[in-house]
């Protein structure tokens, strides 16, 4: 009666055991099927990285065996389609450069060149690649369907130069260079009048004043007024230069369009005007 009463206790505890084993395997048929089905999606939208994730899955000895040879089969058939690429970074000046940190679409695929080829989905990808302090560098890529080891090798610029602590040197304005040679000129013309009105003078004086001739006299006056001509003529430019000049370090630069001297005759003498048009 023991014995009767204990195998029927096994047979019972048996009983849930196998309904457990058959729900798993049922699951676990089913599981393969849809990666199966799922790879096929996947491989048709182009993303040829996750669908071989999918046929690693249906094609383990759990899974029925037809439907682990078929995934076995296309396994095959997308790893020799499935592209690769390897990456290489060099410096300005042509060195290898290895501690890069390689994202695709935004996503990291290496945080160091290892030399090593990296499975890539067919189609046109974004790569970007830093290294320390470097601009950035971004590559469109096309990647080919088949391709496999295709050889992507980027180079960093340059580091940008730091920026220059002096001053920068204040050129001498136009409009400078041009009232200083009319004053240098003018006052040239003073001196080579003055010289000239003063020995005249001398000759005049010594010779027939107080009785010279009237258009000596008049001859004698006229140099005089030339030679003050000159030499306002002079000053006037050379005080334009220096306020051009000076204009100037305050981030003008006037440059005369054209200048005017006129002379305008005075009791005892004459006046002198310079006029410019700046622009």
């Amino acid at each position: 009666m023991k014995r009767l009463v204990l195998t029927l206790g096994l047979v019972l505890a048996a009983g849930p055991a196998r309904a457990a084993d058959a729900k798993d395997a049922k699951a676990a048929k089913i599981a393969c099927v849809q990666a199966s089905d799922k790879a096929q999606t996947l491989k048709t939208d182009g993303k040829l990285i996750d669908a071989r994730e999918q046929l690693l899955a249906c094609a383990r000895e759990s899974c029925p065996a037809p439907v682990r040879k078929d995934c076995t089969r296309r396994l095959g058939e997308l790893d020799d389609a499935l592209p690769s690429i390897v990456i290489g970074a060099k410096d300005s000046g042509g060195k290898d450069v290895i501690d890069v940190k390689v994202t695709i679409d935004g996503v990291v695929v290496l945080e160091k060149l290892d030399g090593k080829a990296i499975s890539v989905d067919p189609g046109a990808h974004t790569f970007e690649f830093q290294h320390g302090k470097l601009p950035l560098v971004k590559e469109q890529v096309l990647v080919q369907q088949g391709v496999k080891n295709r050889t992507l090798t980027i180079t960093f610029p340059a580091p940008a130069a730091p920026p220059s602590t002096e001053a920068p040197k204040a050129s001498i304005p136009l409009g400078t260079w041009i009232l200083g040679g009319v004053g240098v000129v003018a006052l040239g013309g003073f001196a080579v009048l003055g010289l000239g009105a003063r020995s005249r003078a001398n000759e005049l004086r010594t010779t027939c004043a107080p009785a010279c001739a009237s258009e000596d006299v008049d001859g004698l006056k006229r140099r005089m007024l030339f030679a003050d001509v000159s030499l306002g003529v002079g000053v006037l430019a050379l005080g334009g230069a220096t306020l051009v000049w000076a204009l100037s370090g305050r981030g003008t630069e006037p440059t005369p369009a054209a200048l005017q001297v006129s002379v305008t005759p005075l009791a005892g003498g004459g006046g002198v005007w310079l006029s410019g048009v700046f622009r």
